[in-house]
């Protein structure tokens, strides 16, 4: 009977350093849990303040392309504006100068005519200075 007492004494001596084991396991486990479960809240709000920060950066680029996209869409139209004033005005020049162009033609054809008229005008008016002035005439033909 004694030893079944010292059995069971020992028994209940087992388990409650089993039990002591398992009460400071418990709450070693508890403590890493506990540790685990801040560095996962920590680690969590840096991931959220780093994507709130990327989004804000990526919502002040979006906005700053919106606006530069908006600039540049005015500067294409004026530069349309320009390039189709521009056409317009090379298209009129071209025009001017296709017109001075047949009107240089027809004066040079013009032109071409003076030499024989010049010579038959100077005959006519040489007969009309003979005919008025004969005496003369003559007094030139003599010298």
């Amino acid at each position: 009977n004694r030893r079944l007492a010292g059995l069971l004494a020992g028994l209940v001596a087992m388990a409650e350093t089993a039990a002591e084991v398992v009460n400071r396991v418990d709450e070693e486990i508890r403590a890493e849990m506990i540790e685990c479960q801040a560095q996962l809240r920590r680690w969590t709000t840096e991931q959220k303040h780093i994507v709130d920060s990327l989004t804000l950066d990526a919502q002040r680029t979006l906005e700053g392309d919106k606006e530069n996209l908006a600039s540049k869409k005015e500067e294409l139209s004026a530069a349309l504006a320009a390039g189709d004033a521009l056409r317009q005005s090379s298209e009129e020049e071209r025009s001017r100068a296709e017109q001075l162009r047949q009107e240089l033609e027809v004066l040079s054809s013009q032109e071409a005519l003076l030499p024989a008229e010049h010579a038959k005008l100077s005959k006519s008016l040489e007969g009309q200075r003979r005919a008025r002035d004969p005496p003369r005439v003559v007094a030139e033909i003599r010298r």
